[in-house]
């Protein structure tokens, strides 16, 4: 029984795509994984109050007023807000990572002769490109959760809106606010 070069190339070619989008979606998921852990500590912090008061341009902004008040030098060398500065950083990292990890996986696999010339610098073109976007997408979720974990009675797209009952605290609706975000967003 003989069989066709055709058959076999096109069955390899259904198990790399299987593999490159189960490869995506692993990574995506990680990368959710991510942000709702860096947006959850962003949520439970006191930092967040002037956020959840007045929404997240104009609470965002009395942030950064207060931060920039007296003893900003000794704020800014505290070890608290390089944690913070750190873990916000996160945000576009994770976005960038995502798209990127698959194009040098390809890169490992292949000979280091092909990696270094023409198709290496596609890659990489394709890494900048795509990595660059999925940071912007990144931020963008980041924010979007932010504001709907700051007022979440005011439905926003696919996201229903909350209405808690009066006995739960306010870690308690900001943790319900993150997860309905990150479950229907």
């Amino acid at each position: 029984m003989t069989v066709d070069v055709t058959v076999i190339a096109a069955l390899l070619f259904l198990c790399i795509i299987a593999l490159v989008v189960g490869w995506m979606v692993v990574a995506s998921a990680f990368g959710g994984m991510l942000l709702w852990a860096v947006q959850w500590r962003c949520v439970s912090s006191e930092a967040f109050q002037p956020i959840r008061r007045h929404g997240l341009r104009r609470g965002g902004w009395e942030l950064l007023l207060s931060a920039a008040g007296p003893g900003v030098l000794r704020r800014l060398v505290a070890r608290e807000s390089w944690r913070r500065v750190l873990l916000l950083l996160l945000v576009p990292l994770v976005g960038f990572m995502v798209p990127v990890i698959l194009p040098y996986v390809v890169v490992l696999l292949v000979p280091g002769s092909v990696a270094s010339g023409e198709f290496g610098q596609a890659i990489e073109r394709v890494c900048l490109f795509t990595g660059s976007l999925g940071a912007l997408v990144a931020i963008r979720i980041f924010c979007n959760g932010l504001q709907y974990i700051a007022q979440p009675d005011k439905p926003r797209g696919k996201v229903p809106a909350l209405r808690f009952p009066d006995s739960l605290s306010s870690q308690g609706r900001h943790r319900l606010a993150t997860n309905a975000f990150w479950y229907r967003g």
